[in-house]
């Protein structure tokens, strides 16, 4: 089972270095928690509207508990969100994408493996080493290509549609168009 889950800082801070797990708790808001309402409102009151409205966070995918990307991936959340359905789109129209996450210091793959599967690659250069692109640490992993494509694509829809009934923006709408359309090209079906 995917599950995609959108997490928000709670003071919109950056976070150089990672952070333990009780801290992780203590910074950030699951964005889809219904009981966290008002700590979600105060969270996005550092926002523009003007700019960007883009909180910053993390987007956690696991595979049947296993993480596969999480708070490690921190960043402005449309960005990430951006990223990942550039990924999804790339994938669906080549059979193949590439994207590129932390100024270029993590390279996310995305293929086919088989029928009903495609492969899932992380491979990441640690900032000190970008100089040398030999050093890279790799993660990979094979995914129900269906459960994958549609988990990202109704977790993206319902982020951009949860900020939206926060902040009436234009660029918010025209996201949830795009994902709409691309989930009913790919499924044959509404969001």
């Amino acid at each position: 089972m995917i599950e995609v889950r959108t997490f928000i800082s709670k003071n919109n801070i950056w976070f150089n270095e990672k952070l333990s797990k009780s801290e992780i708790e203590r910074q950030f808001i699951n964005f889809e928690d219904k009981d966290k309402e008002s700590e979600i409102k105060l969270a996005l009151r550092y926002l523009n509207d003007y700019i960007d409205f883009s909180p910053r966070g993390f987007i956690k995918i696991k595979l049947n508990q296993q993480e596969l990307l999480g708070e490690e991936e921190f960043g402005y959340l449309n960005e990430l969100w951006n990223k990942y359905i550039s990924l999804i789109t790339s994938y669906l129209l080549d059979g193949h994408a590439i994207e590129y996450l932390d100024y270029y210091h993590k390279k996310i793959t995305l293929e086919t493996y088989d029928d009903t599967s495609i492969q899932l690659q992380i491979t990441m250069v640690p900032e000190e080493e970008a100089e040398n692109l030999s050093i890279n640490k790799y993660k990979g992993f094979i995914l129900p290509k269906d459960a994958f494509i549609l988990a990202l694509l109704r977790s993206a829809y319902n982020y951009y549609k949860r900020l939206y009934s926060y902040a009436d923006n234009e660029k918010l709408i025209i996201k949830m168009k795009e994902l709409s359309k691309l989930y009913k090209d790919y499924t044959g079906k509404d969001l």
